[in-house]
């Protein structure tokens, strides 16, 4: 877990804040549940569908938070003021998103940013567990990757951080390109497009430009493409950046894998990085992770790692505990996918 100390001036000057009370000058990172511990933290309630996070303001403050950030004021609130620092916003939630830009770019650690129909998760998961013994890496947990998540995510990583590795979903226009303002992402990904959120957009065609957000609103940025999806392959015609590529099909790009043997227990891949050629054992299951692990490859040497590191570093996958592809081993033998 990365600890960090921000003070009070700087997130009213990401935000705009009004401060109603300061105890404390600074504060130690972020949190939005109120039944988790806040010992020292901001306490940041958002408003959902279904509850008002304002509505447990003083079990934050029970919980440890020394400040809390609002977007209304309760006369009941009173005798917590001497209690901890209080700023109040218009809305929680973007000033929420203005502190997580505010923090990405004071720390200026590399981002990069993963989308995708399928295999996003996977993706982040596997190019963080290559890249975390070459640099100072965080990762969004889970799939902590919404107008909420992604902001978190940015809050979580340390100023010792290097590289960032963000999750990013949507299920409406505009989504994706909103979170790009925020994470302003280094280099970007899109793992595939498939038929997820079809419902909410119409068709896959609305899918696809949904997507493409996150190269349109980071035309700077190192752009990888997956050059066997057939919506990935038309965005990489449209782009004009710097680009990677890769494919299990089409040897002449930047990252070239196949699975010459498929087990229960892992995946035999060759192919090349960079014209690297090599072969490992990665203990993962299912063919649809040759896809994510050429995406995660291609983040990885985006952010400077060697074909040979990343080559070695495959072998030290060793599951998908982030509950993905979990192979549970029942007392009659056996074996179920979950």
């Amino acid at each position: 877990m990365n600890k960090w100390t921000c003070t009070v001036q700087e997130l009213t000057t990401a935000t705009g804040g009004q401060v109603l009370s300061q105890v404390p000058a600074a504060f130690e990172r972020v949190g939005t549940d109120s039944r988790s511990d806040l010992t020292g933290r901001l306490f940041v309630p958002l408003k959902g569908d279904k509850f008002d996070a304002h509505d447990f303001v003083p079990q934050a403050v029970e919980r440890g938070a020394t400040a809390v950030l609002v977007h209304q004021w309760r006369e009941e609130w009173q005798p917590l003021l001497n209690k901890a620092t209080f700023i109040k916003v218009p809305d929680t939630l973007q000033a929420l998103q203005a502190f997580g830009r505010f923090w990405r770019r004071r720390n200026k650690f590399k981002v990069l940013a993963v989308t995708g129909s399928n295999g996003k998760t996977s993706t982040k998961e596997f190019a963080f567990a290559m890249m975390r013994n070459k640099f100072k890496t965080c990762a969004s947990h889970g799939s902590y990757n919404n107008h909420w998540g992604v902001p978190l995510s940015i809050l979580e990583a340390g100023p010792e951080i290097t590289h960032l590795i963000l999750e990013m979903g949507m299920n409406h226009s505009g989504e994706i390109f909103r979170l790009c303002m925020i994470a302003e992402p280094d280099v970007v990904v899109v793992t595939s497009v498939g038929r997820a959120h079809i419902g909410e957009l119409g068709s896959q065609e609305n899918v696809a430009k949904a997507k493409e957000e996150i190269y349109v609103a980071c035309s700077n940025a190192m752009q990888i493409f997956n050059v066997d999806n057939e919506w990935t392959i038309r965005m990489h015609a449209r782009s004009h950046g710097n680009k990677m590529t890769f494919s299990a099909f089409k040897p002449g790009v930047d990252v070239h894998f196949r699975a010459q043997r498929i087990g229960w227990e892992g995946l035999d891949i060759v192919g090349h990085i960079r014209k690297v050629p090599g072969q490992c054992w990665v203990r993962v299951l299912g063919r649809q992770n040759v896809s994510n692990l050429m995406a995660a490859a291609s983040l990885a040497l985006s952010a400077g790692m060697t074909p040979e590191e990343i080559w070695k570093a495959m072998t030290e996958i060793t599951d998908t505990s982030w509950g993905r592809n979990q192979i549970l081993h029942m007392q009659n033998g056996a074996k179920v996918l979950w």
